[in-house]
């Protein structure tokens, strides 16, 4: 509203003339008007009062609790953190001020922080507005040591067992087995200023409780996953990689993530036609584990490592029994799983075979006869071989027990005695070692049958194979990249060693094999030997050359064998009579024993003929004249067969 002020003038000069001004609203007389107004209208604009932003309160608050009156401290304390408290309203613009009264006792900075500087008394005050907070701070001389207080950790240790507050304490944690350090937790509720394994001592006793997490390691499953895991739910897997850069699933690498101890089983993936499961490898390559031909493996404990485990897949092949016979049974060719061309049976697995008809009052067979034929192995071109049977008994009634088996010069292949109950199939897996070629067969009753003589038995027997190590076999294994011996076809000195009896060779990994009886050995130092055909060039800065040679005994019909040979290099055939004959003396007791030697020979250059590799048996033993010898013999010019030296 604006408010009207009238002012009222009168002419005293000229009362003649008399001229009004009349105090009224919005009106005015000019001269020589009849109507003369008395007043004048003057206007003025009037701001209406507003509100004040104002501050409320100021207060003062230490470790959390408000401060009233008085405060005291121990100079011994250096300094302490204020925290001004100030309620006002949001428009109210400003700073508080913080101010002490006699600052050679302590002063404050405008962030509340207050430094002990001397024994007495000072007020501090803080401002803002027409609000004001204050108290007396007492500053006291320590009449006393600072207060100790303990120190607790568990899980751990403490640079110091006992401190005072503000002290920084550096803590260890004492990390159990299997497990990682995660992180300290502290005591009470209030705030504990820490870093790391660093922590400032608050005003109390404290505990500090180390936390720690369980360590995981690492399971690789190839060709498989894991089927068990103790008590607990089976993980995921993650396919990581494929060893043979493929897309076949037998090679995938499956990881997964365990805790040390825990009980694992693995189960094999399903085998690929044409191949046969061997078993699994454990940690390492060749390191077989688990029964032959058992698809699940387990429990093992997880140790505190990458743990690799493989299940190992190999090529079959169905042919190892193909044609002919078993003499003294009649039988009927069982052929890729189908018997006669007829329809195959899923139980025979595609292999092959003979349904053999057995009478039933055969009685127990003592011998070992070697009678199938049409039977093949070979086992020196890839190495050992599993061999997997089966035995499928047809009869309603009549049990049976059987042996399939076969066998060359001390080296024999056995299923062992199968018993077959009435409408049992059974499979059975079992090994042919090294140095097996187109060996005897043999099938024989083990146990009484029990029935009549009108009765019979029709007994499916069928056959297949695969190498026991696809990727090498284990007792032929070498480390690093192998310089083979090249060398022509072994012969013998006299016959029958090396002419009667077999020699033969593998020159793929620089092998040789040798079989022979007893009785082929009726003089002392008879041989085989055949021409070196890739000698390295002669060095004149290093001329000798060194033959590693490795000495594997496959004999195991016996309990004990104990036979004496000698590796010679010669400049000619006989090393018997070759005065530069340099030679090593290896003595082998066990079946799948290997002796490494080293034989170094020196060389000239004028000398450039042949040298040749010799295999002597230096002395005849007082044994049976049928008792067997069996060995091989691998060559490498440089030491990647674990030769350590004599």
């Amino acid at each position: 509203m604006k408010k009207k002020f009238l002012l009222c003038l009168v002419s005293m000069s000229m009362l003649s003339s008399l001229s009004l001004i009349s105090c009224g609203e919005n009106t005015s007389v000019k001269p020589g008007s009849s109507n003369v107004s008395s007043s004048t209208s003057i206007e003025e604009p009037v701001t209406p009062p507003s509100s004040e932003a104002r501050v409320q309160s100021v207060s003062f608050e230490y470790n959390n609790k408000k401060v009233n009156g008085t405060l005291e401290v121990n100079l011994s304390k250096n300094t302490l953190q204020l925290n001004t408290v100030v309620k006002k309203d949001e428009a109210f613009v400003g700073e508080v001020a913080h101010d002490s009264s006699v600052k050679t006792v302590a002063t404050i900075d405008k962030a509340g922080l207050v430094t002990l500087l001397g024994k007495g008394e000072t007020e501090i005050t803080a401002s803002l507005g027409d609000k004001k907070a204050s108290f007396v701070l007492i500053v006291k001389e320590d009449s006393l040591s600072p207060e100790i207080h303990t120190i607790t950790v568990i899980g751990g240790t403490a640079s110091t067992i006992s401190a005072s507050e503000g002290a920084i304490i550096t803590l260890t944690p004492t990390i159990p087995e299997h497990k990682k350090f995660d992180n300290w937790e502290f005591d009470g509720t209030d705030e504990i200023w820490k870093n790391g394994n660093t922590f400032k001592m608050p005003d109390r006793d404290i505990t500090v409780t180390g936390i720690f997490e369980d360590m995981k390691y690492t399971l690789n499953v190839i060709g498989g996953t894991v089927s068990k895991v103790g008590e607990g739910e089976i993980p995921a897997g993650t396919v990581t990689g494929n060893t043979k850069e493929g897309e076949e699933a037998i090679y995938d690498i499956m990881s997964y993530e365990f805790v040390y101890g825990s009980e694992i089983s693995v189960k094999a993936l399903a085998t690929p036609s044409k191949s046969m499961f061997i078993g699994w490898d454990y940690g390492v390559t060749n390191n077989r584990v688990g029964e032959t031909g058992v698809t699940e493996y387990g429990p093992f404990t997880m140790p505190d490592d990458t743990l690799t485990v493989w299940g190992i897949f190999s090529n079959r092949t169905s042919a190892v029994m193909t044609a002919g016979r078993v003499d003294g049974f009649t039988t009927k060719l069982i052929k890729n799983g189908a018997i006669e061309n007829g329809e195959k049976d899923p139980e025979l697995d595609g292999l092959s075979g003979y349904r053999i008809a057995i009478n039933g009052a055969a009685t127990a067979e003592g011998s070992y006869p070697e009678n199938i034929s049409g039977s093949v192995l070979d086992t020196l071109s890839k190495g050992s071989n599993t061999l997997k049977a089966i035995f499928k008994n047809n009869h309603p009634t009549l049990s049976v027990t059987v042996e399939v088996y076969a066998s060359f010069y001390g080296n024999i292949v056995t299923s062992g005695w199968v018993s077959v109950a009435p409408g049992e199939t059974i499979t059975k897996y079992f090994s042919a070692g090294l140095a097996i070629v187109e060996p005897y067969w043999g099938f024989a009753v083990r146990e009484d049958v029990g029935g009549s003589s009108s009765e019979t038995i029709q007994l499916d027997m069928v056959l297949g194979s695969a190498p026991t190590y696809p990727d090498g076999d284990k007792l032929l294994a070498v480390s690093g990249k192998p310089e083979y011996v090249g060398f022509d076809g072994f012969d013998a000195w006299v016959n029958p060693w090396g002419g009667r009896r077999p020699s033969s060779a593998n020159k793929a990994v620089g092998l040789a094999a040798f079989a022979a009886y007893t009785m082929d050995f009726t003089t002392n130092n008879m041989y085989v030997k055949s021409r070196i055909n890739n000698l390295p060039a002669f060095d004149e800065k290093n001329p000798s050359t060194t033959v590693y040679a490795k000495v594997v005994n496959n004999v195991n019909t016996v309990q004990t064998y104990t036979a004496t040979y000698r590796i010679a290099i010669s400049k000619t055939n006989n090393p018997n009579t070759d005065s530069s004959t340099v030679y090593k003396e290896v003595t082998v007791t066990k079946h799948n024993e290997t002796k490494v030697v080293a034989i170094t020979f020196d060389r000239t250059a004028d000398y450039t003929g042949d040298y040749y590799i010799s295999l002597v048996k230096p002395q005849t033993d007082g044994v049976s004249g049928t008792y067997p010898y069996n060995l091989c013999l691998q060559m490498t010019y440089n030491n990647v067969m674990g030769y350590e030296g004599e």
